[in-house]
């Protein structure tokens, strides 16, 4: 009997903890700690060379981790 395959790979927990957001010209901004700072999230963006923000729509910030193309979400709040 032939062992089961491996599971897929997953994304790794968001390593990014929310702080605040604002919206401008119709536009958000999301404020995220990052551990060792922070980074402005805004939509299309990359962030650490390993994210990019697909839509800002509160309460969800829906990113892509690229190096497996799977999304992931994190709560900002209304």
């Amino acid at each position: 009997m032939e062992p089961a395959p491996p599971p897929p790979p997953t994304a790794p927990p968001l390593p990014f903890s929310f702080l605040g957001k604002k919206q401008q010209d119709g536009h958000w901004e999301v404020y995220l700690g990052t551990g060792s700072g922070f980074v402005v999230a805004r939509q299309g963006e990359k962030l650490l060379d390993t994210y990019q923000v697909l839509r800002i729509e509160p309460p969800r910030l829906t990113l892509r981790y690229l190096p497996l193309q799977q999304e992931q979400s994190l709560d900002i709040g209304e």
